[in-house]
């Protein structure tokens, strides 16, 4: 006859998804330390008497999933910890305000490649390139009103309407 185990031994299984307050928002700060770009040069020309380096950038992005592969659970269970934790969630947004503060600033100085700033910006944080349109059926105009200002939106109106 086979021995029945005591289910206290089952608790030290697997990845670690118990919820340890001040010790888990602490490995955000850790995670966003190590999360940093590195600055290399690449020999561009080699000649004779001299050579050409370009200045590279080594992009270490800080996202949730890595974040959540170096803590090592998985998007569910954080997913659970933000519903019973709001301290937690609002560690969490740290990643992403950092990761939209460097987007922003390296994909404007072009450090960052800016289509792919871009791109990561709309996904992650809501922010599209939009344009407003408005157009008039009975006066078959199109005006592109996103570089308008409130004056001139108010000129068009009283001009066509």
């Amino acid at each position: 006859m086979t021995k029945r185990k005591d289910p206290k031994d089952f608790e030290k299984m697997g990845r670690p998804t118990k919820y340890k307050g001040e010790e888990t928002i602490d490995k955000i700060d850790k995670y966003l330390a190590r999360y940093t770009d590195e600055e290399y040069r690449l020999l561009k020309v080699d000649w004779v008497k001299s050579k050409s380096y370009e200045h590279r950038l080594k992009v270490k992005l800080p996202t949730l999933e890595s974040y959540f592969k170096f803590v090592g659970i998985s998007q569910s269970a954080s997913d659970e910890r933000c519903g019973l934790y709001p301290e937690y969630k609002l560690a969490l947004k740290k990643i992403m305000l950092e990761q939209r503060a460097r987007l922003l600033e390296k994909g404007l100085s072009w450090d960052y490649n800016p289509t792919i700033a871009k791109l990561i910006l709309s996904h992650n944080h809501g922010m599209k390139e939009t344009s407003l349109i408005w157009w008039d059926p009975l006066n078959p105009i199109v005006f592109d009103m996103s570089n308008k200002t409130l004056v001139e939106l108010e000129e068009l109106r009283k001009k066509y309407l």
